[in-house]
């Protein structure tokens, strides 16, 4: 015989009973989801709830003002343009872990029906709630795929810059890479689209409580094992092993270029010839793409390695994941101040004006 009783906050009190014992284990309630630890059921909602939304919200206020320190720095350059578009489509990663509305869906205040894992207040409120969290998921994964394809071009264009010297400004204007930038928005632009049809809004009744909540959609149901397969094979590729690749052997091979270029420096600045790659802005864009790096080698090893065995342990990988997404998006500004005094002169006239 079992009884349930709700003995503390978010949590359910199992007894059961047989013949010859009685066991009693405290569960954990997350909506429908159940954990019998006491430390990751904590670890998730301190995650979800205050770290991840806490770095995101600074992380984008910070990018908010890269943005103006590089429109202030000139656009008229190409690599301005590319951290220009870096920094958007970071920004637009942050929506993720800036959603309040999936915060509310999970740990909402005054739920009749926790366990219905929907929203449970007004009609008005329960719609905007639901229409909010698709739209904050689409703009973020929107950005999240974007900004893994700047960093190869930004490796690209150092490539260029430090192999093709003479004739970089004429391969790479900024005509040319603000097109390259736009068509990587607009590459990832069908999926994402596709992901915003990834779920439903169904309305449902159960007594007198009216909630709303995320059915799967139509279209991800009918081709679901075509839709895993991609998302397994095709998009986790193109966003992981391919941009670490790529970026790992491009940086390896500018280290020992940049050396053997600054060796023959004198020898080229003595005969006149104009050396036409900044190592300023080298420093910057590569210190961009070392922590873009970073990051996301700890999230394949997170990816690869946490357990899955039970739904709040999905949960703690998903936290952890955010957590270096948001690392990763947050971290444009520290970049420009402390790679190149240029850009840390704007931002003490910026701070000093507002102050």
């Amino acid at each position: 015989m079992e009884n349930v009783s709700q003995s503390r906050p978010a949590g359910i009190l199992l007894t059961t009973t047989s013949t010859t014992t009685t066991n009693q284990v405290y569960y954990y309630l997350l909506c429908r989801f159940i954990s019998d630890s006491y430390l990751q059921y904590m670890f998730v909602y301190a995650m979800w709830c205050f770290v991840n939304p806490g770095i995101s919200i600074l992380g984008f206020v910070a990018n908010m003002l890269s943005l103006e320190i590089l429109r202030r720095s000139g656009l008229h350059k190409p690599s301005s343009i590319l951290l220009f578009g870096l920094v958007i489509a970071d920004s637009m990663c942050l929506f993720i872990t800036m959603n309040y509305g999936l915060i509310v869906l999970y740990y909402g205040p005054n739920k009749r029906y926790p366990i219905l894992c929907g929203f449970q207040y007004t009609d008005a409120a329960n719609y905007f709630l639901a229409v909010s969290v698709p739209i904050f998921l689409c703009i973020g994964y929107w950005g999240r795929y974007v900004n893994t394809l700047i960093p190869i071009l930004i490796t690209l264009d150092r490539l260029l810059a430090v192999f093709k010297p003479m004739t970089f400004k004429s391969l790479i204007t900024a005509k040319r890479t603000l097109i390259v930038v736009l068509l990587s928005f607009l590459l990832w632009f069908p999926w994402t689209l596709f992901y915003c049809a990834w779920n439903r809004i169904e309305a449902r009744t159960v007594g007198t409580v009216s909630y709303v909540y995320f059915g799967v959609g139509k279209i991800v149901q009918e081709n679901m094992e075509l839709v895993t397969m991609l998302e397994q094979y095709v998009i986790d590729t193109l966003i992981s092993w391919i941009p670490l690749t790529i970026i790992i052997l491009g940086c390896g091979v500018l280290s020992i270029k940049i050396k053997m270029a600054l060796l023959k420096r004198k020898a080229l600045t003595s005969s006149g010839t104009k050396i036409t790659w900044s190592r300023r802005t080298t420093r910057t864009l590569m210190l961009t793409c070392l922590i873009f790096t970073v990051t996301h080698v700890a999230v394949s090893f997170i990816l690869y390695f946490c357990p899955m065995e039970t739904q709040m342990q999905v949960f703690v990988r998903n936290q952890l994941l955010n957590l270096f997404y948001a690392l990763n998006a947050s971290s444009n500004l520290l970049v420009y101040i402390t790679s190149d005094g240029k850009l840390l002169d704007i931002f003490l006239k910026i701070i000093r004006r507002r102050s």
